[in-house]
């Protein structure tokens, strides 16, 4: 039997790139017909953002980037537009920028348990942001996604009340350092071949190809 292939992506919740590389992902993994094993690993994107909801997304960019609220909403409508085409729903607007640490922490906890309970709440988690407008580092939010995902609300308190996990979240981000990822999604096939951002399913299945033949 052929092993599956490992494919580690790192990714933010906050991150709506992260989920259309997650849409060109799977319709990779369809079109070349291996068998994979995917590890969701933390990324922050801002790791100095605070655990609360008090602006808007299209506030924060313009602020951030000095633009018009007209200008990032046109930029807004044109991810939203890329989003439907692969079947996703965005709500751009109502996204709510916050910390993403400790939806990191239960998606390393939930991964602890089952790989793909992990990327069930990992996604649930970023719809939650991108589509919902859900303030995704308010504890309430996440106990009641990660139960939504299949966790068991004790797991979900016990991770939430606690460290636990913070450890694996700074392992990740540190391997993120060491092999020079910048942002987000990241790939990497077999621990040998890294893609960066949202790469077309063409480009994604040949570097599959060319980690499996490694």
């Amino acid at each position: 039997m052929t092993e599956k292939m490992r494919v580690d992506v790192w990714s933010d919740v906050v991150c709506p790139w992260c989920m259309i590389g997650k849409a060109h992902l799977e319709q990779a993994i369809e079109q070349s017909g291996i068998e994979v094993e995917i590890h969701w690993r933390a990324f922050e994107l801002d790791p100095s953002a605070v655990a609360e909801c008090s602006t808007t997304m299209v506030e924060a960019l313009a602020a951030k980037y000095r633009m018009s609220n007209s200008d990032v909403n046109s930029m807004v409508d044109s991810m939203t537009e890329r989003a439907t085409n692969l079947g996703l729903e965005f709500n751009l607007r109502d996204q709510l920028p916050t910390s993403t640490l400790n939806a990191h922490r239960l998606i390393a906890a939930a991964s602890a348990q089952d790989l793909i309970l992990g990327g069930l709440m990992a996604t649930r988690f970023a719809m939650g942001a991108l589509r919902d407008g859900l303030c995704v580092s308010d504890p309430k939010v996440l106990t009641q996604l990660a139960v939504e995902s299949g966790m068991a609300v004790e797991d979900v308190s016990e991770v939430l009340s606690s460290d636990a996990f913070l450890d694996i979240v700074r392992a990740d981000e540190m391997s993120a350092r060491e092999i020079g990822v910048t942002g987000v999604p990241f790939f990497l096939f077999n621990e040998q071949v890294g893609l960066s951002g949202a790469q077309p399913p063409d480009v994604l299945v040949q570097a599959m190809k060319q980690a499996r033949e490694s």
